[in-house]
């Protein structure tokens, strides 16, 4: 064993099994100026420890987070804002397609009183073709479309009200 190492060993060994302070062990040398010449540096193997934040505990390390609330009521997941914003959405777009089905009804019911029984029909490639026969057909359409819409839209609102009880969510966020 070299000459030096046993005086590096021994106060390294020591403040590992905690029999003496890293306070007692020597000091690394600060620049090469305090170098002694022999042209071998004494390197010290203590652990420096320096002021930071607080040690935390390995146990608090490997589990998760606790849920913070930070003043804000989720329910579901979701704020009050955002249930709020869930169902106007729905329900203005429900309340859209109504009012739209309501205008192309009236629409083929003006288009029914002003034609004779026998003119409604789908246009047919070598039939008699007059706009109102095609505008009944495209209205007629347009309804089958807006019906399946509100279905469609019925059920999202059915399922948000469904999710919203599950939750707990109370009336007044709805």
């Amino acid at each position: 064993m070299p000459k030096g190492s046993l005086r590096r060993i021994i106060p390294v060994g020591a403040v590992l099994l905690g029999l003496i302070g890293p306070a007692s062990a020597p000091a690394p040398a600060s620049n090469l100026e305090d170098a002694p010449e022999s042209g071998e540096l004494e390197v010290s193997e203590t652990p420096v420890i320096e002021d930071g934040p607080p040690a935390v505990p390995l146990q608090n390390l490997l589990q998760l987070p606790s849920r913070s609330s930070y003043g804000i009521e989720r329910r579901g997941g979701l704020t009050q804002g955002e249930w709020k914003a869930s169902f106007e959405e729905v329900e203005e777009l429900l309340a859209a397609e109504q009012s739209a089905l309501a205008e192309a009804e009236q629409r083929i019911a003006e288009a029914a009183g002003e034609s004779a029984p026998w003119q409604v029909a789908p246009p047919v490639p070598g039939a008699q073709n007059s706009e109102e026969n095609t505008l009944d057909f495209k209205t007629r359409q347009e309804i089958r479309r807006r019906r399946a819409e509100i279905e469609r839209l019925e059920e999202r609102l059915q399922k948000l009200e469904i999710q919203a009880d599950l939750a707990n969510v109370p009336e007044s966020w709805r």
